[in-house]
């Protein structure tokens, strides 16, 4: 468990919120897509309760870069 997860907010046009926390709906990711791509966590990755999280968010991030 993180004790104190990050919130973040997109900070331009071609940013944008790709997850939520579930207890209280703050941003938890985001993703830029514009003249280059980027995606923020404010959690580390590790902290996912099973493996197949892990590799279920790395894949659509990965995906994402892809397009």
């Amino acid at each position: 468990a993180v004790e104190n997860a990050d919130g973040l907010i997109p900070a331009d046009k071609d940013a944008f919120t790709i997850f939520r926390y579930a207890d209280n709906n703050i941003s938890a990711g985001v993703a830029y897509k514009g003249a280059y791509k980027t995606v923020s966590l404010g959690f580390p990755i590790e902290t996912l309760s099973t493996p197949c999280q892990i590799e279920k968010l790395i894949g659509e991030v990965l995906d994402f870069f892809e397009k």
